[in-house]
């Protein structure tokens, strides 16, 4: 039992603050621990991902952290923090690099209904600020043309860049979630091969 409790603090697990959280109870921290490493949780998280199904992604990510977190397994933990993150961008962005539309869970997420409803309370105001900016940049549109007689393509350069810059973030962050992948793959692997050599009164 002592070995186990030794071999997950030099992976570089605190088991003791674990064992602490379960009333000093080993046996079951170490059952805990076998289970979280031998679950499909992380092959499930691949698949997900594989069929960019990023929202369940990152809500499996999200226990899986809170799990490693409540078992002071700090190697998965860390990782985790940062496939949630990466997937926390992807699951609210666009292929195209904008914003999707918000789900429920989202804004339950964002503090509910109170939330929303703000949000709701001044899309009139902000309605009528873009208008005005709208009309002015129009305004302003005419007298150039006016003055050179070339209508030009005003902004269209400005939004293309935009446009290419949020599709390169959002194909950079699904690079990054690859490399987070696979050094959580390395740790559950050296985590299950660990958990392989516990005792059977540990299961």
């Amino acid at each position: 039992m002592d070995r186990c409790l030794r071999e997950l603090s030099t992976w570089g697990a605190e088991p003791l603050q674990g064992v602490h959280r379960l009333m000093g109870d080993q046996d079951l921290y170490l059952h805990l621990v076998k289970q979280f490493a031998e679950k499909d949780e992380l092959e499930r998280l691949g698949e997900l991902i594989e069929k960019h199904s990023y929202r369940d992604a990152f809500l499996l990510s999200h226990s899986m952290k809170g799990a490693s977190a409540n078992l002071s397994l700090h190697p998965a933990f860390r990782a985790l923090v940062e496939v949630v993150e990466d997937l926390r961008y992807l699951s609210k962005t666009g292929k195209d690099g904008f914003p999707l539309d918000k789900t429920s869970s989202d804004k339950k997420e964002e503090g509910g209904d109170k939330a929303e409803n703000s949000k709701n309370a001044g899309t009139l105001k902000n309605a009528e600020k873009i208008e005005n900016e709208k009309n002015k940049e129009n305004k302003e549109n005419l007298e150039i043309i006016e003055s050179t007689g070339n209508p030009g393509n005003f902004g269209s350069s400005e939004n293309a860049e935009t446009a290419n810059g949020s599709e390169h973030s959002f194909q950079e962050e699904e690079k990054a979630l690859e490399a987070h992948m696979s050094v959580l793959t390395e740790i559950y692997q050296l985590l299950r091969r660990m958990t392989a050599r516990f005792p059977s009164g540990a299961v």
